[in-house]
């Protein structure tokens, strides 16, 4: 039966009196009796618009009209074939402009109140099956794990190799904001220095306290108990007991003239899984060399007609270009002079003097973003992308610390060398406290 009720049901929330004296979330989430009453809201749609105005795809309506039979397990079941974060999305997710925004309920009502309903399977999983066992991690013997090869992430190698614990540094320094440009005004040094001898110094001494430099991209994290897992482009996992993010922020600009002008919703993007969605059998692009490429070129080839690789050139591991090739992925090896269009993007323009036709533009420059990474462990960013930190450079998520541009201004190399140390030291003692 479905209910035909035009509002939702409203979220209870605790009083005002009560949550000033306490750090609880406001909204309290739906009761069993509240979700199915919501959920026989929806009209199970023909066309399932909702499905559509999802950036991955989730089964709304099929997992939806589980909550409403009370078959809240399998409802989590469902939205999980698609998602891996129902808990974190189902609060922060802005449903508003996607799948509530289409939902068919809106023309006469309030939509159905569908994010409310993800967190409310995601929460009876939780409370149900939160202790269910897991297989776990074999350790291969790293106690800290340190993402990312610029000035932050090498002075914590540093440190934590000195503090005699097993210590990996993975990252491109060629990513490194330091690589390849002049440093001015840095303590002890007169003149401008260059910041890649700064780097490659930095790594030689991560090397000489017993510490490991791995120049390569990190494709995913994951965590089992006391043990992180870090995915390397190549297939590699490594396994750590505490994790230092030392990435920077700023997704990486092409600097070419029409990138700004078609940001924003024209064509013009920096996350192929956010944006997917929106180029469903259209022609894409994906931009960029490295590993978030390669992964994104393939991945897009389940929406988009025609996908094409841009790099000048290809420096993926071989298993990522071949997984690309394997999709149909057109590689071209030039550069992007341009990007071209009137109200959005409609070509590119390349080094050569050739104009690609398409609709979107990807830019993927490096490996996947630290805010991305973050969220596969369940840490939330701030708005900014940055990741809140304390005295001791831990984050919220007991093991993971950080430090340099990802926990904000200023920019300084000063700063993220400090705070390297700090991460550094406080991440070998808390690996050898786990261990204990």
């Amino acid at each position: 039966m479905i209910n035909l009720v035009k509002e939702q049901n409203p979220m209870p929330e605790q009083a005002p009196d009560v949550r000033n004296k306490n750090f609880l979330e406001v909204a309290e989430g739906y009761t069993e009796e509240m979700a199915i009453r919501e959920a026989m809201r929806c009209l199970k749609c023909r066309k399932k618009p909702c499905v559509s105005g999802c950036p991955v795809n989730i089964k709304i309506p099929d997992f939806i009209a589980q909550i409403a039979i009370g078959e809240f397990e399998e409802a989590y079941q469902i939205i999980s074939e698609d998602s891996s974060l129902p808990a974190i999305c189902g609060r922060v997710c802005p449903q508003e402009n996607q799948c509530q925004g289409v939902c068919t309920r809106c023309a006469k009502g309030e939509p159905v109140a569908i994010g409310r309903l993800e967190r409310f399977a995601a929460d009876w999983h939780a409370a149900h099956y939160g202790d269910e066992e897991i297989p776990p991690v074999e350790s291969n013997g790293h106690k800290v794990a340190i993402i990312g090869a610029g000035p932050a992430g090498l002075q914590a190698g540093i440190y934590a190799a000195r503090k005699k614990v097993r210590t990996v540094v993975v990252g491109r320094m060629r990513n490194s904001a330091a690589y390849g440009i002049s440093l001015e005004n840095y303590f002890g040094f007169q003149g401008v220095q260059s910041g890649t001898d700064l780097l490659r110094n930095g790594a030689e001494q991560v090397r000489s306290f017993g510490g490991e430099v791995i120049d390569m991209n990190v494709l995913s994290l994951s965590r089992d108990g006391n043990l992180f897992s870090v995915k390397l482009e190549n297939g590699e996992v490594i396994s750590a007991r505490s994790l230092i993010f030392a990435t920077g922020i700023s997704r990486k600009k092409l600097g070419v003239p029409g990138e700004t002008a078609f940001a924003n919703g024209k064509g013009v993007s920096y996350c192929a899984v956010c944006d997917c969605n929106f180029y469903k059998g259209k022609v894409v692009a994906l931009v960029g060399g490295q590993s978030e490429a390669a992964v994104s070129a393939e991945f897009m080839t389940r929406y988009a007609s025609k996908v094409y690789w841009i790099a000048s050139e290809f420096e993926a591991d071989r298993s990522l270009i071949d997984a690309a090739d394997k999709a149909s992925v057109e590689r071209i090896e030039a550069s992007v002079a341009s990007i071209n269009g009137d109200a959005k993007v409609t070509s590119v323009t390349l080094s050569d003097g050739r104009e690609i036709a398409l609709d979107g533009v990807f830019i993927e420059l490096g490996g996947k973003s630290s805010a991305d990474l973050a969220m596969d462990i369940d840490l939330m960013p701030e708005m900014d992308d940055t990741l809140k930190i304390d005295s001791k450079c831990a984050t919220s998520v007991p093991g993971v610390f950080a430090c340099g541009d990802i926990t904000g201004r200023p920019w300084q190399v000063a700063k993220a060398v400090g705070e390297g140390a700090v991460a550094g030291l406080s991440a070998a003692d808390y690996s050898k406290k786990v261990a204990e």
